[in-house]
C-alpha cells in the first residue's frame, strides 16, 4: 500500500461570500422567505406548493410535482456541469417542508403501514429522515449556492414555549441544520421590523461557520444586506 501523505501545510480559511454553499432560509408564514430567495442572483426556484410561487418576481420558476420530478431534475442539472450548461447560480427547495412530507408519503407505501407512526421501532422515522438528509446532499454537491427554506414553530419543553425551531417531526430539525452551512432565521424585532437572525442563542438556531456571518448577530431581511456584511467586514479588516 502507497504511503497516503500527510499534510504539510496549515489550512487557510476562505475569505469572501462563498459563491458554493448550502443555507437554510426558515421562519413563520409569510415573513419574507420566498421573497428573501428570489432576490439572489440567476435563482432557480423549485416551487413545491400550489401556488407558492404566484407573486415571484425577477427569478426563473419551475414546479415540482413529487419526489420523482425533483430527483430527476437533480439528474439532469448535474448532467449539465461537465458541459458547462448549467444557467443557473442559485437553486431554491421552496419548500422542505412539502419535501419532506413527500418522502413520509414513499416511506409508507414502501413500508406497506397505513401511517407515519404504525412501523416497526421507529424505523419509518429513521428512513425519512434518510431520505430528507439524501436530497439536501444531492442538491448541495451542486457547484452554486443551494437554498432550502423552510417553516418554523415554537419550540416547547412541556407547555412552556422555550425557542424556535423547523416545523418538522422528531429528529428531522437537527438532521437538516446539520447537512447545512449556513442557517438564517426570519424573524421581527419589537417594532415589527423584518430581520435575519445570524448568531445562535439560547432560543434561536441561526449561525454559519463563515466568519463574517458568524460574527455579524442580524441583518434586515434582503439579499442585499446579507452581502453587504461582507462588504462592511472588508472595510474594517483594511482600516
Amino acid at each position: 500500500m502507497g504511503k497516503i501523505g500527510l499534510p504539510t501545510k496549515k489550512h487557510v480559511a476562505e475569505a469572501g461570500w462563498p459563491d458554493v454553499a448550502t443555507w437554510l432560509i426558515y421562519g413563520p408564514p409569510k415573513v419574507g422567505k420566498t421573497e428573501l430567495l428570489a432576490q439572489w442572483p440567476e435563482c432557480l426556484i423549485l416551487n413545491t406548493e400550489p401556488r407558492g410561487a404566484r407573486y415571484v418576481d425577477g427569478a426563473y420558476v419551475m414546479d415540482i410535482e413529487g419526489l420523482a420530478h425533483l430527483r430527476e431534475l437533480f439528474l439532469e442539472l448535474r448532467a449539465k456541469l461537465p458541459k458547462g450548461e448549467l444557467p443557473y447560480k442559485t437553486i431554491g427547495i421552496d419548500t422542505l417542508d412539502e419535501v419532506v412530507s413527500w418522502t413520509y408519503e414513499e416511506v409508507v407505501k414502501e413500508l406497506g403501514i397505513g401511517a407515519m407512526g404504525e412501523g416497526s421501532h421507529g424505523g419509518e422515522w429513521r428512513r425519512g429522515v434518510e431520505k430528507t438528509e439524501s436530497i439536501i446532499t444531492q442538491f448541495g454537491s451542486l457547484p452554486i449556492n443551494m437554498v432550502f427554506t423552510a417553516h418554523s414553530k415554537p419550540d416547547k419543553l412541556g407547555d412552556k414555549v422555550v425557542g424556535t425551531t423547523l416545523d418538522l417531526a422528531g429528529m428531522l430539525p437537527r438532521a437538516v441544520m446539520g447537512r447545512v452551512e449556513n442557517l438564517l432565521l426570519c424573524s421581527f424585532d419589537k417594532t415589527g421590523n423584518r430581520k435575519l437572525v445570524l448568531r445562535p442563542s439560547a432560543t434561536q438556531n441561526a449561525g454559519s461557520h463563515n466568519p463574517v456571518l458568524a460574527r455579524a448577530q442580524t441583518c434586515d431581511l434582503s439579499y442585499k444586506a446579507l452581502r453587504g456584511l461582507f462588504k462592511e467586514s472588508a472595510n474594517a479588516d483594511s482600516k
